[in-house]
C-alpha cells in the first residue's frame, strides 16, 4: 500500500479517514450482534436487516481504496467520503 501523494498533509489526512471508516465499517459488520447503530438511529426497523452489514462492508473497501497506488481509486474513495459526510449532514 504505497501512498501515491508525497505530501505528507495529504496522507495524514487519509489515514485520519481511513481509520474512522475502519471503526464504523466494524460497527455495520457486527449492526446484527450488537443492535448499536440501529439503536443510535432509532432505526425501528425501517431498514432491511442486511443495510448495515453491507454499509460497513462498504466502508471498510473505502478505507482500504484510500491507499490504493492509483489515483483514480483513490479520487473515486475520496468522492464516497465526501457524499457520505453530506449525507451525515442532511441526516
Amino acid at each position: 500500500m504505497a501512498a501515491v501523494s508525497v505530501n505528507p498533509l495529504d496522507f495524514a489526512l487519509r489515514v485520519c479517514e481511513s481509520i474512522a471508516f475502519t471503526l464504523h465499517g466494524i460497527l455495520g459488520l457486527t449492526e446484527p450482534f450488537t443492535g448499536c447503530v440501529r439503536a443510535t438511529f432509532q432505526d425501528n426497523g425501517a431498514l432491511p436487516t442486511w443495510f448495515w452489514p453491507t454499509a460497513g462492508a462498504l466502508l471498510l473497501g473505502v478505507a482500504a481504496a484510500n491507499f490504493s497506488s492509483n489515483d483514480g481509486v483513490i479520487l473515486a474513495a475520496q468522492a464516497y467520503i465526501v457524499a457520505f459526510h453530506i449525507g451525515g449532514v442532511l441526516h
